[in-house]
């Protein structure tokens, strides 16, 4: 009888601990998926001129869509010749996700598309550019997405003073640092409440 009382005690014991860790497990995930949904920033997606492509038709404007919307006051698009001067009319206009900028006509050659994103609910910029090539009597060439380079950077204060077009604002990987720890420690505490859950699992399993 008391070994019974003793055996259903423990199990009890053991069902409350499992569960704890059940919802500890479940929280902890929560909470490491809304940082990463928070962390999301506007990295560059498209472009209707592609990295690496060659156009044989120019478009009149040049335009860039990031994984979610950047800050209309506070994105960055230009578009350099080979000589690193400015080609574009400096008119850059934000839609949400996408920055659109007007070209000037340009000659057969290789151009630079420089852009920053600024994502304003964390102050987050990521950086970038690629490159395309013009030339109207050669094979058009769509270009590869994947082939722009980008940078993640943070900031604690919006950038201010820069123009609309250009490539202005700071740079670099300040205000990393602290946040960075943030998923680091999620992750641990996710690893470990999955082990204790484990754990507890396989005893309750040998008890039974």
């Amino acid at each position: 009888m008391l070994t019974s009382s003793l055996k259903n005690t423990t199990t009890t014991r053991s069902n409350r601990t499992l569960l704890i860790a059940v919802v500890g497990l479940v929280v902890s995930f929560l909470f490491l998926s809304q940082f990463q949904l928070t962390w999301a920033h506007a990295r560059f997606k498209s472009a209707n001129i592609q990295p690496d492509a060659v156009v044989t038709t120019v478009p009149a404007t040049l335009s860039v869509t990031f994984s979610e919307e950047t800050s209309p006051t506070q994105t960055r698009l230009q578009v350099l010749d080979s000589a690193g001067k400015a080609v574009d009319k400096g008119d850059l206009k934000v839609d949400g996700a996408t920055a659109t900028i007007s070209l000037n006509p340009l000659t057969d050659g290789k151009y630079t598309v420089k852009f920053r994103s600024f994502t304003e609910d964390d102050s987050n910029i990521v950086e970038g550019d690629y490159s395309f090539t013009v030339a109207r009597s050669g094979t058009a060439a769509t270009g590869d997405a994947g082939k722009a380079n980008q940078v993640e950077s943070g900031e604690t204060e919006q950038p201010t003073g820069a123009p609309a077009t250009g490539f202005g604002g700071a740079s670099g990987s300040e205000g990393q640092g602290n946040n960075a720890l943030i998923p680091a420690v999620s992750a641990l505490g996710l690893i470990g409440l999955t082990a204790l859950g484990l754990q507890l699992f396989i005893r309750r399993k040998k008890t039974s």
